[in-house]
């Protein structure tokens, strides 16, 4: 990524192995290195949010195989908070370092290694919400921007910098 089109939101790791960095963006990494894709979906001026055995969460999960982005996405979005998108635009990329190569959740394969992405998108819907498919789902729900610290979701920075994109852009 190049420095100039981006600006670092936040680091962390989520063990020794494993850091990340969260770039604000409208640059899309190499595809090939992104494992995974994440949206802040927006419905009526709301967050819909999804909650799993983590707590809640955004909308998104991983790539599969001979999938494209938008396919995951769209895919993602709908198992997992019943949300049809109408539109969505990138607006982060979280960059994630490994020290060495992870175990991908389909067997005999690997995350992207030294260096992968999550491309995050906003998207937005003007259709009603359907129930979500996703198994690992227990519920999900949209929530005001200002209802949202309150269920101390991991990803709070990330809406936060997501609804700013999707705002200024109205």
């Amino acid at each position: 990524m190049n420095k100039s089109t981006h600006t670092l939101l936040e680091t962390g790791s989520w063990n020794n192995d494993i850091s990340w960095e969260l770039y604000t963006t409208s640059v899309l990494p190499p595809i090939e290195l992104c494992s995974a894709v994440m949206s802040v979906a927006i419905y009526d001026n709301k967050i819909v949010l999804a909650r799993s055995e983590r707590g809640w969460g955004m909308l998104g999960g991983h790539i599969e195989a001979n999938e494209t982005l938008e396919d995951a996405l769209r895919r993602e979005a709908l198992e997992e908070g019943g949300f049809i998108i109408d539109t969505y635009r990138l607006f982060a990329v979280r960059k994630i370092i490994s020290r060495r190569p992870i175990p991908h959740q389909q067997e005999g394969r690997t995350y992207p290694h030294p260096i992968g992405y999550l491309p995050y998108y906003w998207a937005t819907t003007k259709d009603g919400l359907m129930l979500p498919t996703g198994e690992e789902i227990i519920e999900s729900n949209s929530f005001d921007m200002r209802e949202i610290p309150s269920l101390k979701t991991r990803d709070l920075a990330t809406i936060e910098a997501g609804w700013a994109a999707y705002t200024s852009q109205l």
